[in-house]
């Protein structure tokens, strides 16, 4: 079961295995929305709950508590760690998107190289690194966490272009 948010709602999504019409041992990954409820509720609701296996609502009470911790921390800390604990996400997506690509444009590959380089040596600037201050979400995946920091950032700059 995954649980994805589209918009204002969070789609609850089973897989299924099934076999293909060749052989036994080809097996096809199928998914379907099992059910939605609005993204700002913060239990299961009952329909949802219905609609849901017993493990399935036990994943779903994890995910929302996972999620109800992010938001908390994210509301707490400043939006510079914010951006800075969302770029790894960021990078690996950039990454994924490089080797997708066949071509790039010569002048935003000279931005993107330029602004690796200076992350790169501010980075090594550093004298002093601290131990880890993030939570850590056990059914939350990394690419949703990834969409609620990026939420985040984008509501800041929203906010600061209104000023």
């Amino acid at each position: 079961m995954r649980f994805i948010i589209k918009g204002q709602s969070v789609h609850c999504i089973r897989g299924e295995q099934s076999f293909g019409s060749d052989t036994q041992t080809e097996r096809q990954q199928q998914e379907h929305v099992v059910t939605t409820f609005d993204s700002r509720v913060d239990c299961v609701p009952p329909h949802v709950a219905a609609a849901l296996l017993p493990e399935e609502t036990a994943q779903l009470e994890l995910w929302i508590k996972d999620r109800r911790m992010l938001h908390k921390k994210l509301k707490k800390q400043s939006i510079d760690t914010t951006i800075l604990e969302a770029l790894p996400g960021v990078l690996r997506a950039a990454k994924n998107s490089l080797s997708l690509t066949s071509s790039l444009d010569e002048e935003l590959s000279s931005e993107i190289y330029k602004e690796l380089i200076e992350v790169k040596k501010l980075l090594e600037d550093f004298d002093e690194l601290v131990q880890k201050n993030s939570i850590e979400v056990e059914k939350m995946d990394s690419s949703e966490v990834l969409a609620e920091q990026l939420s985040v950032i984008k509501k800041n700059i929203d906010r600061i272009e209104r000023l």
